[in-house]
């Protein structure tokens, strides 16, 4: 959905950082998780140089349209994961209500992004399943509320870890501290080490 440039000071500097987003279709619900990068913040585009795939656009090449969705997911709520919540108006966003709460801070995110109006937030404790088969997982760590998804597929557990790891070798090596939310590094191998004890037929 959107290739950025990780700025001086970031653990990435200079790399490229890869924004995604994730559909969840099966006999249930229709399931998005994380909305991506939003629009009209000029030192955010500024700063990480942001090359957007629009969201309808990312929903298309998946046979999808925003319509299409039931429930979204934020796994966390740093910028780029919860960016274009203001387009699903109506639909209930899952969010854990310690990411919302960190996510009042300063510095942490772009607030306004989270819920405008008409955004139904529906804050969680921990682990919940919001449809038959597909359980939303605690997993913190990369932030202090981040979140995964498990999926109870024909051919055994789905995990979308979304970012308690920044890349599969990262989550099989078992994890980077760099990735680890500040004093929360104890959290951040946990959550992995779960992820991983549940034995997913595919990883992040």
């Amino acid at each position: 959905m959107a290739t950025l440039t990780a700025p001086a000071g970031h653990p990435a500097a200079g790399s490229s950082i890869e924004v995604f987003a994730y559909l969840v279709r099966n006999a249930g619900p229709t399931i998005l998780v994380d909305t991506g990068m939003g629009d009209g913040n000029a030192f955010l585009d500024d700063l990480y140089r942001a090359n957007r795939t629009s969201l309808d656009t990312a929903l298309a090449g998946a046979g999808a349209t925003r319509a299409d969705i039931d429930i979204v997911v934020n796994s966390h709520l740093h910028f780029d994961h919860c960016g274009n919540n203001r387009l699903f108006s109506g639909t209930p966003v899952y969010i854990q209500s310690r990411e919302y709460e960190v996510a009042r801070t300063p510095h942490y995110t772009v607030e306004s992004w989270i819920a405008p109006e008409g955004v139904l937030v529906r804050e969680i404790d921990g682990d919940r399943e919001i449809a038959r088969g597909i359980t939303l997982l605690f997993a913190p760590g990369h932030t202090p509320g981040h979140q995964s998804l498990a999926i109870e597929t024909p051919s055994g557990l789905a995990i979308i870890g979304a970012q308690v790891a920044y890349t599969a070798a990262e989550f099989e090596a078992g994890g980077d501290p760099a990735e680890a939310h500040d004093g929360i590094a104890d959290n951040y191998y946990a959550s992995i080490r779960r992820l991983k004890s549940l034995r997913p037929v595919r990883a992040p």
